[in-house]
């Protein structure tokens, strides 16, 4: 019986967080004991900072089949030595900062972790995308243009070629730190160049890429992949009056499929990834202006709408997810 530890944050949960589906399935083995510390403990905050009081241990919760949302309060935390794991599983969101991971690496040398903290550090940020579009020619059919700006002079040689563009904060999440910046603008943009500027000094740089109107209307898609097997889609549709692809801002999720062109995204990024000890990600893709799809975020620290993705398909995506989590958990 091998033991997991999971890192995670009960502040950024909602009940339709896979993590606790994905638990439960992983606990019915019985080749594993699954180890949950929630970095909202007080006592793991020395750890998540800097990973120090290593020698201490954590807080961890032991998972069974009625781990669930509002587990911090219904689950009383015990001492879990680090030494005890045989493998980690990290599930969090955004600030992770660099050197926390480089030092789980460094403590956990020979154990598995998915995903592998120094493949993290590399895709966490969505300048992430530049690296793509340099390392895989093969992927140009299937970016936009884009620019990592530092200034304002940047968003303005970006605007001088497009001038309905979107720049995203480089470590948001979840729709988070995403803004459009065009004229006129609309009550949910921001509306001047010192405005754009304040947004990007605050998050040290933004992305900046082309606004996307195709004629048959926008839908961000999430397709998920799991140890090279793809589980599947579901698109993200925006209210009517917005153009955010955002749950939490009362966007709708629907059924869907992925695309050949989706697919190839996925046959040449997955190798790539899975060199760098990525092997749970979560791809958005965009229908571009002449109704493609093109890659529009790679999700590799805490990936979402898995849960979705098996009420809209009605296949076991959860236990096929964990099954293959089991598999690199255990250093299979």
């Amino acid at each position: 019986m091998k033991n997991i530890l999971v890192l995670t944050d009960s502040r950024t949960h909602t009940g339709t967080e896979s993590l606790f589906p994905l638990v439960r399935e992983l606990v019915s083995r019985d080749d594993m004991t699954l180890w949950v510390a929630d970095r909202a403990h007080p006592d793991n905050e020395p750890f998540f900072r800097a990973c120090a009081g290593l020698d201490f241990g954590l807080q961890a919760v032991k998972a069974d089949s009625g781990f669930d949302f509002g587990f911090q309060t219904t689950m009383k935390a015990v001492p879990f030595p680090l030494g005890k794991a045989d493998g980690v599983w990290i599930r969090l969101d955004h600030p992770v900062p660099d050197d926390f991971l480089s030092s789980l690496r460094t403590f956990f040398t020979e154990k598995p972790i998915v995903n592998d903290p120094q493949g993290l550090i590399r895709t966490a940020s969505k300048a992430h995308l530049i690296e793509i579009a340099q390392a895989l020619p093969g992927m140009a059919p299937y970016l936009t243009p884009m620019k990592l700006c530092h200034t304002a002079d940047d968003i303005v040689l970006f605007r001088d070629t497009h001038p309905d563009m979107v720049l995203k904060g480089l470590r948001g999440y979840g729709g988070k730190d995403v803004v459009r910046f065009r004229q006129p603008p609309h009550k949910t943009d921001i509306y001047t160049l010192e405005e754009a500027e304040i947004f990007m000094k605050a998050r040290d740089g933004v992305l900046a890429v082309p606004y996307l109107d195709p004629p048959g209307g926008q839908s961000d898609k999430r397709i998920v992949v799991c140890d090279g097997v793809t589980l599947g889609a579901v698109s993200r549709m925006p209210r009517e009056g917005d153009w955010r692809a955002k749950i939490s801002i009362g966007a709708s999720v629907q059924s869907a499929v992925p695309t050949p062109a989706e697919q190839d995204m996925v046959f040449l990024l997955d190798p790539w990834l899975r060199a760098m000890g990525i092997f749970l990600y979560g791809i958005d893709t965009l229908a571009d202006n002449e109704d493609g799809r093109v890659l529009s975020e790679v999700n590799t620290l805490n990936v979402g709408m898995i849960r979705f993705i098996e009420t809209h398909t009605g296949r076991p995506v959860i236990r096929d997810c964990a099954f293959l989590l089991a598999r690199r958990l255990l250093g299979a």
